[in-house]
């Protein structure tokens, strides 16, 4: 069977590297736009801290659009260094959340007597996997989904070559 080539006439002479490129962009917009929906949903603003996701998810639109207008080398380097940004962000959320369900913890009725004597190990693993309190922990990990997909779109990228041609 033989390879096709970097122009592939059943994608109208894209490679299937740009359709690959042009599928996780969207992939991290669809993330994006949903766990900002998700977000707003919730209400998720009661306070100034949690304003951050939607700022991290605004940074995350501009890469977005930066990186789908065909940029150049700069423009690249820019939006890798703000979906790593963006992606500390999301990991940043999850150890919130989890310290949220931690302390929230000895007012759960299953919990209230046995908490001060569970081991901490235990108490992190409960509270990591929302056994206890109210934050979701997985929820701030679909920002740093978003941002890793996006960061993914710019693995050789060919602007980050001279000739145009993806970077080895």
């Amino acid at each position: 069977m033989s390879s096709a080539g970097p122009a592939d006439p059943s994608t109208d002479g894209r490679s299937t590297a740009d359709l690959l490129r042009r599928s996780l962009i969207g992939l991290a917009s669809i993330a994006a736009a949903g766990t900002g929906l998700e977000l707003v949903l919730l209400r998720h603003w009661d306070n100034a801290l949690e304003w951050i996701p939607f700022v991290a998810l605004v940074v995350l639109g501009v890469a977005v659009v930066v990186l789908a207008a065909r940029p150049g080398r700069r423009a690249v380097r820019f939006v890798r260094a703000l979906a790593v940004l963006v992606a500390i962000v999301g990991a940043i959320g999850v150890f919130i959340h989890v310290r949220s369900n931690y302390e929230a913890a000895p007012l759960d009725f299953r919990y209230t007597d046995s908490w001060p004597t569970t081991a901490e190990p235990i108490r992190w693993l409960l509270a990591a996997t929302d056994t206890v309190g109210p934050s979701p922990t997985l929820a701030p990990a679909a920002v740093t989904f978003a941002a890793i997909a996006l960061l993914a779109a710019t693995l050789r990228h060919p602007a980050l070559t001279e000739d145009g041609s993806p970077e080895p």
